[in-house]
């Protein structure tokens, strides 16, 4: 098994990254605290964004869900789990004769 989460996204920056680590946190708790189906939705909202703030991925991305987008079969391949693939070649002899 390669990763269990994805690797790490640096693309945000360190400011961006705690806003969403504080606001996801306080949205966490105060969800929790709810207990109702709102709280629900906002502990939800809240755990996005605290995972943002540490992987910076969204939380669909690092449990490798993926649907159907307008990139059409490119986005079948859980995120960071394949490999893409742009040409290939097609070598028709033995295999005897191409290792020997």
């Amino acid at each position: 098994m390669e990763h269990i989460l994805p690797r790490q996204d640096r693309r945000a920056s360190e400011e961006v990254r705690w806003a969403c680590g504080l606001g996801g946190a306080a949205l966490l708790v105060w969800g929790v605290k709810q207990r109702s189906w709102l709280g629900f939705l906002l502990s939800s909202a809240g755990a996005d964004l605290l995972n943002r703030s540490i992987t910076g991925h969204y939380l669909h991305e690092t449990l490798g869900i993926v649907g159907l987008t307008r990139k059409g079969l490119a986005a079948l391949i859980p995120h960071q789990l394949g490999i893409r693939v742009n040409r290939s070649i097609g070598v028709y002899r033995p295999a005897e004769e191409v290792y020997g």
